[in-house]
């Protein structure tokens, strides 16, 4: 039997070292890093300014809408207030008329018995000064 090893060539291996060195080099490292540093500083601070302003415009359309909606609570309890105030006015006007038709009833009662009570008495006048000889 016969047994057989394969290395990895040695061509690979200096490439691949290679590769890894000149991409760690002093030059690349430095005149990236200053220039592309602070563009994404700036793009960063820029970025969080926009997220800011973002915010606060919706902070400042939320208090838009609590007070929209404060003023539709405010107007809604106002109606409410006008119809339940005019519903009770209502409720009294009617309190008011049924309690004067019931007196002006109780009035025409009174006076129509008084009637009856006058004429009655009228009646047995008339009859007492009617001689008894007639009777």
């Amino acid at each position: 039997m016969s047994h057989s090893i394969s290395t990895p060539s040695s061509t690979t291996r200096n490439t691949t070292s290679s590769n890894f060195q000149s991409s760690l080099t002093p030059q690349t490292s430095l005149s990236a890093q200053p220039n592309g540093g602070s563009k994404k500083k700036k793009a960063k601070s820029s970025g969080m300014q926009d997220q800011v302003d973002t915010l606060i415009d919706e902070i400042g359309n939320i208090q838009s809408d609590v007070m929209s909606f404060h003023n539709s609570k405010d107007r809604w309890f106002m109606a409410k207030l006008k119809a339940k105030s005019k519903n009770h006015r209502d409720t009294r006007k009617y309190t008011w008329l049924c309690d004067a038709r019931q007196h002006e009833a109780s009035q025409a009662i009174v006076q129509h018995q008084r009637e009856q009570e006058n004429s009655t008495r009228s009646h047995f006048r008339v009859l007492s000064y009617v001689p008894s000889c007639l009777w």
